[in-house]
């Protein structure tokens, strides 16, 4: 092979290199080395895997929804004859032209009553609950079958006079829709996972709520059959109800005779009946003034307490700026998200029983309004209504933790290569850093002479 290959030692080029035991009496290099690796373990395994779960498979959630408006009653059921509606008096709303109090909203509009049959307007991501309403009127300019026509609709006035000049036409009616705030709201909603290995309704599983004032999460008052199951919050309100329900049943069956015997036994077993019977005779949105009721068939929330959530006020402005028109005029959009849950902190093999957490945000919009038409007369008359009001936008979201042997086990050894970082950190210091550089240097390298070198 010769000595020398391009002016290189030989032996240089194919020098072998074996590693090398050192044992260093060096108190800072030892105790460097553990506290690194205590360091590492403690996140590692401590914060990452059984505070965060970060060793659970993670699976997504998939969620349907369903939203029923419900106006003010006097504890009643409306689809039932002799339910009636519980409105403030319109003498009371500061918003209503009507009011006789002293403190009036900043712009007032004459008020009439709507119920929830005519009032939700469902659109493609969500429903639309009206505040105000601005009703224009329209003739019919070009007749059927016209060969040309500039303008199909013209506008008129009350009295059907043709509108002249420039700019927006002439509201013939304004009305702002009574007691808006407290028609309330049935979410009902359900999930299952993208694995497929759980789906659960909201009547399954336990809620909160988190309001944006205080951003404390909070249990909602629960008062179906499965409340005190599953450990869910049932004092004030809820035990109330439950109590009521179940001094209703006997009295209510004759009121249920349309029920197959078999099917009413049955009901009145697992308690469905006592607690579907005292929904019919308790407003859920009465039921001493809780935020949010979870009933068998969902949640109930008022439209007050979801602007309350958001942190916005129908009779005042969305925005920092005074001037602007109030939400109950220019409508508003809310993002009620529902997040779904199951991985406590500190887990370390089970995940808990899952819930669920309501939270609502206000979009960013200037306004939100729908436009309909009503031909009258035969189709030589229109109505152009324009219904500003509340869009509730429902988002379900979250991801739920499930343990799987494989996917732990290849967290945990991930884990363990990890704890090797500390024998390099700890070498890097030592011939880098550290004051004896030199003499860790000599000690962890050694060097032979050339064994094929000449004597000389």
């Amino acid at each position: 092979m010769g000595e020398n290959w391009f002016g290189q030692d030989v032996d240089e080029i194919f020098a072998y290199q074996t590693p090398r035991i050192a044992k260093i009496k060096d108190r800072t290099l030892g105790v460097m080395k553990n506290l690194l690796m205590l360091l590492i373990f403690v996140y590692i395994f401590i914060f990452n895997i059984w505070y965060k779960g970060s060793h659970f498979r993670m699976s997504s959630v998939n969620g349907l929804t369903r939203l029923q408006w419900q106006e003010p009653t006097k504890g009643c059921n409306p689809l039932k004859v002799e339910c009636t509606a519980k409105y403030n008096n319109i003498k009371d709303l500061p918003y209503c032209t009507q009011y006789k109090g002293s403190t009036p909203s900043a712009l007032q509009k004459p008020c009439d009553y709507y119920d929830a049959r005519e009032l939700p307007i469902t659109m493609q991501n969500g429903v639309l609950l009206p505040t105000f309403y601005a009703k224009y009127q329209q003739t019919r300019a070009c007749p059927r079958g016209a060969p040309t026509c500039e303008e199909k609709w013209k506008y008129v006035d009350e009295a059907g006079n043709l509108q002249t000049g420039k700019g927006y036409a002439e509201v013939s009616q304004r009305s702002y829709v009574a007691d808006s705030d407290d028609f309330t709201l049935l979410l009902d909603h359900t999930f299952r996972t993208s694995n497929g290995l759980m789906n659960k309704d909201d009547f399954e599983i336990d809620g909160y709520y988190q309001a944006c004032e205080t951003c404390e999460k909070k249990p909602i008052k629960c008062v179906h059959k499965k409340c005190a199951e599953m450990g869910m919050n049932t004092e004030g309100a809820a035990a109330s109800f439950l109590d009521f329900a179940s001094k209703r049943v006997n009295q209510s069956a004759a009121r249920h005779s349309k029920f197959d015997k078999r099917q009413r036994s049955e009901s009145m077993h697992s308690g469905d009946l006592a607690v579907d019977v005292a929904m019919d005779d308790v407003a859920a949105s009465q039921v001493q003034g809780a935020p949010v009721i979870s009933i068998t068939d969902g949640d109930v929330i008022s439209l007050a307490t979801l602007m309350k959530f958001a942190g916005v006020e129908l009779d005042k402005p969305y925005g920092e700026n005074p001037a602007d028109m109030p939400v109950r005029y220019r409508g508003i959009a809310l993002q009620v998200n529902i997040e779904y849950q199951n991985l406590e902190r500190w887990t370390l093999v089970s995940p808990s029983r899952p819930w669920y957490t309501i939270t609502v945000n206000a979009m960013p919009s200037d306004t939100f309004k729908h436009a309909t038409t009503q031909e009258v007369d035969g189709g030589k008359k229109r109505e152009v209504i324009l219904a500003y009001g509340t869009m509730i936008i429902v988002t379900q979201s979250g991801r739920l933790a499930f343990f799987d042997p494989l996917f732990g086990l290849i967290a945990f050894t991930t884990a363990l290569a990890l704890i090797a970082v500390s024998t390099t950190l700890t070498e890097f210091m030592m011939l880098n850093v550290l004051p004896r550089a030199d003499d860790y240097k000599k000690l962890k390298f050694l060097e032979s002479s050339d064994f094929n070198e000449k004597d000389s």
